[in-house]
């Protein structure tokens, strides 16, 4: 996916995934970068991202904090034939048969995906695409999941569809949603350019177990022309944007990002793709 070729205003900070330092350096460290296969995808960049631990029997893990359900009397006699009531669902707990969650733990967000073919990362690991020399060049995310990890022979980085968490301080869910999604489009393909991007009308969706209203804007993508076998001819960019939910997000946005291929054996299909946009929720 590429940049238009009119000039940006955009910054290095307005695009990285905010709330850590004005670099990514600050987020982790890169690895040496290896040489990416021709018009695929940029190789995604896997960072360790500066996130709280609790130490358990020597061992660092990332603290995941559930709120305990409270204990609730009844004191009315119970109606005869009354069906009991379900559970209430648990943050962290999926929705959907055989998928799990994905959390972020930096944007207080969980979702979900399918089980199948799906790796759901560290909830502080960031994924991230586009060229490493830049952050204005790079976007991604934490609270990471990819598909069909390596089903490129040759090319165990290469994956068909791959999901991300972040936030933009002080913008709305309705500019936030387009303005990600075209800068996506816009950095993923470097050093070369998506052949053709092309933004949908922006719509309104429901996450949050249909209780938020979100903003969903999708970009179709070309991609550039290539001998690759494993490459696809298009793309899809979906990012769904509410309000933050997170305390130091207030006044922003935080959104989830899908990329995902299209036209090829196992893409990944417009009804998985709704449901696993419309899973976005508050982790706690």
């Amino acid at each position: 996916m590429t940049p238009s070729t009119g000039g940006s205003d955009r910054t290095a900070s307005s695009w990285q995934e905010q709330g850590q330092p004005s670099t990514y350096g600050g987020l982790g460290v890169y690895g040496p970068p290896q040489p990416a296969a021709p018009a695929r995808r940029s190789k995604p960049l896997l960072l360790t991202a500066l996130t709280a631990v609790v130490v358990v029997g020597g061992v660092g893990t990332a603290a995941l904090l559930t709120p305990h359900t409270s204990t609730v009397r009844a004191t009315a006699l119970p109606v005869a034939n009354s069906a009991p009531k379900a559970p209430a669902l648990k943050p962290l707990s999926a929705r959907n048969p055989n998928w799990h969650v994905a959390t972020s733990n930096a944007r207080s967000i969980a979702y979900e995906v399918p089980k199948n073919q799906w790796k759901v990362e560290e909830p502080g690991t960031v994924l991230a695409v586009g060229d490493e020399n830049s952050a204005q060049t790079l976007a991604g995310g934490t609270g990471a999941a990819v598909y069909m990890e390596g089903f490129c022979p040759g090319h165990p980085d290469s994956q068909r569809a791959m999901s991300v968490v972040n936030r933009r301080e002080s913008v709305s869910p309705e500019q936030a949603a387009p303005d990600y999604a075209q800068h996506w489009a816009d950095v993923e393909f470097l050093p070369k350019r998506a052949a053709k991007v092309g933004l949908e009308p922006v719509k309104q969706i429901m996450v949050d177990d249909g209780k938020t209203p979100a903003t969903l804007a999708i970009a179709d993508i070309v991609t550039p022309a290539s001998g690759d076998p494993c490459a696809a001819k298009t793309q899809k960019v979906y990012v769904a944007a509410r309000p933050a939910t997170a305390q130091s997000d207030s006044g922003g946005s935080v959104f989830l990002v899908l990329a995902a291929d299209q036209g090829v054996p196992g893409a990944l299909s417009e009804a998985d793709a709704m449901k696993i946009l419309t899973s976005m929720r508050p982790d706690q």
